[in-house]
């Protein structure tokens, strides 16, 4: 049987050589989640923000780094769609603004949290909740007759 380009992805992402197993990784979406488990614990490069980030990544492989000392990473893992809303919560608290921003965007966040975060002391967190995707157009279009 010939080999099929997607097998290719997957072969390459368990390649041996460290160097091939990231770069795959950083370019492709259907890699192996444990390959991605591996390189976040030994890889902190230019590129780690984008592995704290990917899709196959699973969720509770960042937990860990969440509460780390890298502002990088708690930006990176704030950012991701599948945060867990109560991890999501504890962030909007980071003492590093760009994390509570990253936070306050993240779709995860309940409505009540995003009027809560708009009307905010904090400029970051109410730029960060204005931006949020997952904020409602009505509340987007009150937002612009507002300013």
């Amino acid at each position: 049987m010939e080999p099929r380009p997607e097998d290719a992805v997957r072969r390459l992402a368990e390649d041996p050589d460290f160097v091939t197993r990231l770069l795959v990784c950083e370019r492709h979406s259907d890699v192996p989640s444990a390959t991605l488990v591996d390189l976040v614990e030994r890889w902190h490069g230019h590129s780690r923000g984008d592995l704290l980030r990917h899709p196959r990544l699973p969720a509770e492989a960042v937990l860990g780094h969440a509460a780390g000392d890298s502002p990088r990473d708690r930006e990176a893992i704030a950012s991701r769609p599948d945060l867990p809303p109560e991890l999501a919560l504890r962030l909007l608290a980071d003492p590093v603004a760009g994390v509570r921003r990253a936070a306050a965007a993240n779709p995860n966040l309940s409505h009540d949290r995003l009027h809560q975060l708009l009307a905010d002391p904090d400029p970051l967190l109410r730029e960060g909740a204005a931006g949020n995707p997952a904020l409602p157009v009505e509340d987007m279009e009150q937002l612009l007759a507002d300013s």
